[in-house]
Order: C-alpha cells, then sequence, then structure tokens
C-alpha cells in the first residue's frame, strides 16, 4: 500500500509527500486458528472548524414518535 502525491495548504508552499511506503508480507499460520488484524489509522489529524451542535430534545422527540410507531405497528399485526 502506497501513496505519493504533493500536499499543499492554501496559502502555503507544498511540502511534498506526507507518506511512507509500506510493504507488509504475511506468510504461514496462527497457531490455535486464531486471527490477525491490521489497522491503519489517522487519529493524529487535526481539523479546526466549528461543530454545529446537535439539539438533543428533538431528536429524542424524534426517536420517540419512531418507537411509538413500530409499537404500534406491532399491536396492529397482533390484533
Amino acid at each position: 500500500m502506497f501513496y505519493t502525491d504533493i500536499v499543499s495548504v492554501i496559502g502555503e508552499a507544498p511540502v511534498g509527500d506526507l507518506y511512507a511506503t509500506i510493504d507488509i508480507t504475511f506468510r504461514g499460520t496462527i497457531p490455535g486458528g486464531g486471527s490477525l488484524i491490521f489497522q491503519q489509522d489517522t487519529d493524529n489529524v487535526v481539523e479546526n472548524g466549528t461543530i454545529t451542535p446537535i439539539p438533543e430534545p428533538s431528536t429524542m422527540l424524534l426517536l420517540g414518535i419512531g418507537l411509538m410507531g413500530v409499537a404500534g405497528i406491532r399491536r396492529k399485526m397482533r390484533g
């Protein structure tokens, strides 16, 4: 897996490639039939900006109405 590109930020000079090439080879078996997991993560990315708050009361109201609808349909199917 690899990535090559020139990376730049608006108003700044390009800095070249920020990523490296990764070669991974798995050979053989895992004792006991276990599993092997490889995870690629970008947890060091910082994004500046404003997060729009979600009004919880209306979200809960929609959830409640949906649950009441499901309960009504189940009740109608029984009787």
